[in-house]
C-alpha cells in the first residue's frame, strides 16, 4: 500500500495532469489522452509523427467515446490502427 507521502504525491501528480488537461484545445480531453496513450501502447513502429497527423485529421469523424468502457475503447483503437495501415491484421 502506498504510504502518505506517496498518497499525496499521487494526489498532486494527479491534480497536475488535470491542469494540463484542462488547458488542452480539444474535448474531451481524458478521452484524447486515453486513446492517444491506447495508440502508443499498441503501435510498436517509429513513425509516431505520422500516426499523430493521421490521428489528428481523424479524431473528429472516428467518434472516440469512453461511454461503452475501456475494452471497447481498446477494440476502437486497435480496429483504427489496423484501418490506418499502423498494424497488420491478426490471422
Amino acid at each position: 500500500m502506498i504510504d502518505n507521502i506517496g498518497k499525496y504525491t499521487v494526489r498532486d501528480g494527479l491534480d497536475k495532469a488535470i491542469e494540463i488537461l484542462e488547458s488542452l484545445p480539444v474535448f474531451p480531453s481524458i478521452v484524447w489522452l486515453y486513446v492517444w496513450d491506447q495508440i502508443k501502447s499498441s503501435y510498436d513502429g517509429e513513425d509516431l509523427g505520422g500516426l499523430w497527423e493521421r490521428f489528428w485529421d481523424t479524431a473528429d469523424t472516428e467518434g472516440w467515446t469512453l461511454q461503452y468502457g475501456t475494452e471497447s475503447m481498446s477494440e476502437h483503437v486497435l480496429d483504427w490502427l489496423i484501418k490506418n495501415d499502423f498494424l497488420k491484421e491478426e490471422e
